[in-house]
């Protein structure tokens, strides 16, 4: 049997519903065919920079004092294979795209793994197919595990034929992520709909902290640092153009003196403030980018598709925009996939500006997190093969991504704490 010839038939039974039935695979043999049993390999490139406001005049600085801006970068590799599984009670059965993630940082200096199942779920309705993602499941060389389980009104990636312009409906915040690390300390993030969350986290002595941010923009952080009293820290809703932030610590940490006065900064987050949105838009045909690097024999005629969610977390004063723009290719999937993250942190709860914590209506620091990754190679049920692709990397390690920015986000609310003491000790009890 000629290629062409194996080619034309795996299409065929692809249209036939792979090997999950037509409730459950499209029907078509468009940007988005998926079947068990095919395998991808992608490359690419991510970076990390950090840049913090530059230490003013007079201000205490460490000894030798740091550059204000770090960038590090990963070359990236994958390999992904895909099949019919289950996760959580999502019905019909999901597929599992499983990849498996190699990140070497500058050049050698430490290689990690991270492998990630991201399970979606294709919905047949007359002559379009819904496609939905359900959660994913990743795991770390370090020995840190996600799990992240998308709510109901969320989720949605794409809708088979692809059609120009804006998807709807457009998804809302729901979701639960939990992470736990090496050390067995666990964060579970509840968010609702309207981006209000819920956020406890427990730590190897058993000790827990709680994050609540509502919807007018107040909130609270409960966390212990003289067991077993907590102390607390709360702001207020935006009131006259600003935010008042209050502290309550441990009777331990005053040392008898009086509780810290509240602070006052201006309003840093667009007003009115929505906590979380998101667009989905389908811009047509497009031009693969050269940094996606994708051979002429898999890069045609993509469409592109870009995805935007910005947040604004008022209790820790972050303002964070992710942008996933994917680009797939009839009869390939996805062929190129470039992620990007920007967060402004207006409280710095590192400790590190004046080894004190500090609260602005101006960025202090900004993140900036990028990352390409083009296909490199497709084996089609067995048969090196490109005439008919797979979705077997359908959002191309975003989990792994977005894991990568909870982790960040987990651990500076660890450093959360610290930081209020080192503040406490030096300013004698005052913010």
């Amino acid at each position: 049997m000629s290629a062409i010839v194996v080619g034309i038939f795996a299409v065929a039974l692809a249209n036939c519903g792979g090997n999950g039935g037509s409730t459950s695979t499209p029907v078509n043999t468009s940007f988005r065919p998926a079947a068990g049993g095919d395998a991808f390999a992608y490359a690419g490139t991510m970076t990390e920079q950090f840049v913090r406001a530059p230490v003013g005049a007079g201000e205490i600085t460490p000894s030798p004092n740091p550059i204000n801006s770090q960038t590090l970068t990963y070359a990236v590799s994958q390999a992904v294979s895909v099949s019919k599984g289950s996760f959580q009670s999502v019905a019909p059965s999901p597929f599992d795209f499983h990849v498996v993630e190699t990140d070497n940082l500058n050049g050698g200096l430490e290689t990690s793994t991270v492998t990630s199942d991201d399970y979606y779920s294709y919905t047949v309705s007359g002559a379009a197919t819904t496609i939905g993602f359900a959660g994913s499941n990743v795991s770390t060389s370090t020995g840190s595990t996600f799990t992240t389980v998308i709510g109901s009104g969320n989720g949605l990636v794409d809708i088979l034929p692809e059609v120009a312009g804006a998807l709807s409906p457009t998804n809302n915040a729901a979701e639960t992520i939990s992470e736990t690390d090496a050390d067995t300390s666990t964060d579970v993030k509840t968010v609702n709909a309207d981006g209000t969350y819920t956020e406890n986290g427990t730590s190897p002595d058993g000790t827990t902290t709680t994050a609540v941010v509502n919807a007018d923009g107040s909130g609270s952080y409960t966390f212990p640092i003289i067991i077993p009293t907590d102390s607390a820290y709360s702001v207020s809703a935006p009131a006259s153009g600003n935010i008042t932030i209050t502290a309550s610590f441990a009777p331990a940490l005053l040392d008898g003196g009086p509780e810290p006065a509240p602070i006052t900064v201006a309003v840093w987050y667009p007003l009115p403030l929505v906590l979380s949105q998101e667009t989905l838009v389908d811009n047509g045909a497009s031009t693969l980018p050269a940094a996606c690097k994708v051979s002429g024999v898999l890069a045609k005629t993509p469409h592109q598709l870009v995805d935007t969610k910005s947040t604004v977390d008022p209790v820790f004063g972050e303002l964070e925009t992710t942008t996933t723009t994917t680009y797939t290719e009839r009869g390939i999937g996805v062929a190129c996939i470039q992620l990007s993250d920007v967060l402004n942190l207006y409280y710095d709860i590192s400790g590190q500006s004046q080894f004190t914590l500090n609260f602005s209506s101006t960025p202090l620091q900004t993140t900036t997190t990028t990352e390409t990754l083009g296909i490199t190679a497709a084996t089609v049920l067995g048969l090196t093969a490109v005439e008919r692709g797979s979705e077997a990397a359908l959002r191309a390690g975003v989990s792994r991504f977005e894991a990568e920015l909870t982790r960040r986000r987990v651990e500076r609310r660890k450093a959360f704490s610290s930081a209020l003491a080192a503040r406490l000790k030096i300013k004698g009890g005052h913010l």
